[in-house]
C-alpha cells in the first residue's frame, strides 16, 4: 500500500489518501453551491430560463454582488469569499456569467 503520512509522526489505522478523499468532496460541496446559488440568483431575477437573460439582468447582478461585498459600515451586507463558502459561489456564478456575456459566449452556455 502507498505510504501517504510519516509513519514517525502519525500512527494512524491504514494508509488513506486523505488530500484526494476531502479535495474530493470538497470539490463537490464547491459544484452543489455554485448549482444553488445559480437558481437562487434564477429566482432573484425572476427567470425561468438562462436564455430569457438580458444586459438589465446582468446589471442587476453586478449590483447585488457590489451590495453582498461592501462592508457593513459602507451599508452593504458585508460578505467576504473566506468566510462564506455560499457568497464565493454566488460571486463565482456572477462573475462567470458577466464574463460569458462580454465575451459573447453566453448563448453558447445557454442557448
Amino acid at each position: 500500500m502507498a505510504e501517504f503520512y510519516d509513519d514517525s509522526k502519525f500512527n494512524l489505522k491504514q494508509d488513506w489518501y486523505w488530500s484526494k478523499v476531502i479535495g474530493k468532496r470538497d470539490e463537490l460541496q464547491y459544484q452543489e453551491n455554485e448549482e444553488e446559488m445559480s437558481e437562487v440568483l434564477m429566482e432573484y431575477l425572476e427567470l425561468d430560463d438562462l436564455a430569457d437573460f438580458t444586459e438589465e439582468h446582468l446589471a442587476q447582478c453586478e449590483e447585488l454582488v457590489r451590495y453582498l461585498e461592501t462592508p457593513y459600515s459602507e451599508g452593504g451586507a458585508g460578505y467576504e469569499m473566506e468566510t462564506s463558502a455560499h457568497f464565493y459561489a454566488l460571486w463565482y456564478t456572477v462573475s462567470q456569467w458577466v464574463e460569458q456575456w462580454h465575451e459573447g459566449s453566453w448563448q453558447d452556455y445557454y442557448g
